[in-house]
């Protein structure tokens, strides 16, 4: 079964999420974008860099909601998992 597929959108999210939280695991975005299934370590590892992401910037400190960015964000961590081996 082949795995899921990112939007454009979900594509830009995710490669910026990882930019900035751990650019490290940029080669595994690039192969993962390219249809590859991700192991559980490697989804896990993605997840908890999106995860880090929407801490810093998808919540409303102000009112401590979830904003439209941390929504997307979260599904992406979503999204991600259903990329994985699991």
């Amino acid at each position: 079964m082949k795995p899921p597929t990112l939007s454009v959108k979900e594509r830009g999210l995710l490669r910026e999420a990882i930019e900035r939280q751990r650019p490290e695991l940029m080669s595994l975005v690039d192969s993962g974008l390219d249809g590859r299934v991700f192991s559980i370590h490697e989804a896990d590892a993605l997840r908890e860099a999106i995860g880090s992401e929407l801490a810093v910037s998808g919540v409303d400190a102000d009112v401590g909601a979830v904003n439209e960015r941390g929504k997307r964000l979260d599904a992406l961590i979503d999204h991600v998992a259903a990329m994985s081996d699991r």
